[in-house]
Formats: C-alpha cells, structure tokens, sequence
C-alpha cells in the first residue's frame, strides 16, 4: 500500500489537517499517513493497480494496437479464417497472424460485394 501523489497545487486547508506521525493514528487500514504538500497526515492508501498474470502469453496477432491479444489457431486442428480482399476504412481485414498465409478457397463475388474466403495456413 502507498501513499497518493503529492498535489502539484495545494488545496485550501491543506495545512489545517489533523497531523499523524505513523499509521497507526489513521482511523482504519483504508488511511496511510503521507505526505500532502505542506504536513503528515491520514490520506486515504493508493491501492495497486489490477495484476493480470498468464500462465504462457498469448500468440500477438498484431505487433501493435488494440487488438494485438485477439488469439489465433492454439492447435493444428483449428481453423482459422481469412479474406485477402480490400475492405472499407470502418471495418477490420481477416489477416492471417505472422508466419502463415492466408489460402484462398472460395474466390468470393466481388462485384456483388462478397468477399474471398480461405484458411490460414503456416508456413
């Protein structure tokens, strides 16, 4: 548990507080006595940011983004699709993620607006 950053700007009454000398003066385990820019007093404790632990990352689809954590094939049986055709602006391609390609096996309409599909396989 931590103490909250000091203000860059002092608040009013800031200096008025009741002052603490240790922990064991704030009234419960939420409080920490720190530092706020002009004396010691109980502040409440900076809790930890949320910790996410993966047992093995997974596969990057993307080198970087918002959607660098989608998950790809995790066995050799799996399928994963994909279209080489342009798509608009507004909407996200099906790439295949590094190392493999993208086998085009329905050639799709494009003049009527369907895509080509295929399957990725590695190289």
């Amino acid at each position: 548990d931590k103490c909250p950053p000091v203000p860059k700007v002092l608040l009013d009454g800031a200096c008025a507080v009741r002052i603490c000398n240790s922990d064991r003066e704030c009234e419960d385990d939420t409080h920490k006595c720190c530092y706020n820019g002009c004396t010691y007093t109980c502040r409440p404790k900076v809790q930890p940011p949320a910790f996410v632990d993966w047992i093995q990352e997974p596969r990057r689809r993307l080198s970087s983004g918002r959607s660098w954590l989608i998950n790809g094939p995790d066995a050799e049986t799996e399928v994963e699709i994909c279209s080489t055709s342009p798509v608009d602006i507004d909407e996200d391609p099906l790439l295949c993620p590094h190392g493999y390609f993208c086998n085009i096996e329905d050639v799709g309409d494009p003049n009527n607006g369907i895509p080509n599909r295929g399957n990725c396989i590695k190289q």
